[in-house]
């Protein structure tokens, strides 16, 4: 199995795939086990449940045994975070915004060469940055936001005549 899959080693996932011939490890293992961790807080009586946008990609919210189920969105912007956004507003999940790119509040303030930060996510994140996300116009943020290796954002939009 491919190692940089997060259910690949896991030996629960692979016992269950072995069982289920169904489940594949790229695309149905988060699902399955989001709709187990539903069935499980239904059962006990909990009327909320929140999941990281990966763990429902192509689910939507009629799958669900409980009524409010959200999504973290911590897609970066500067790698098609828009789209996974718009995406994600279609399912009938609440949203909650998470963004790396502003919203992490565990990245260094400033950039320093003994914190390189994750690949995916920014290098820094000030109180100034935060301040200045734009979460209701997204493509305002590409005009202030560079990716973590100092790249500008690449942001199209469809020009209709």
């Amino acid at each position: 199995l491919p190692k940089e899959l997060p259910f690949s080693k896991s030996p629960a996932c692979i016992q269950k795939m072995q069982e289920d011939p169904t489940i594949s490890i790229d695309t149905d293992a988060a699902n399955y086990w989001a709709l187990k961790v539903n069935q499980i807080l239904a059962q006990k009586g909990i009327r909320e449940m929140m999941a990281w946008e990966d763990g429902l990609n192509g689910m939507m919210k009629e799958e669900f045994e409980i009524a409010e189920v959200t999504v973290n969105f911590w897609s970066t912007l500067f790698w098609g975070g828009t789209d996974v956004l718009v995406e994600a507003s279609k399912t009938g999940f609440g949203v909650i915004m998470a963004n790396p790119d502003y919203l992490y509040f565990d990245f260094p303030y400033e950039v320093h060469p003994e914190e390189r930060g994750y690949y995916w996510g920014t290098r820094e994140n000030s109180v100034a940055k935060v301040f200045s996300f734009a979460p209701e116009n997204l493509p305002q943020n590409a005009e202030t936001s560079v990716d973590r290796d100092g790249n500008a954002m690449n942001i199209t939009t469809p020009v209709w005549p």
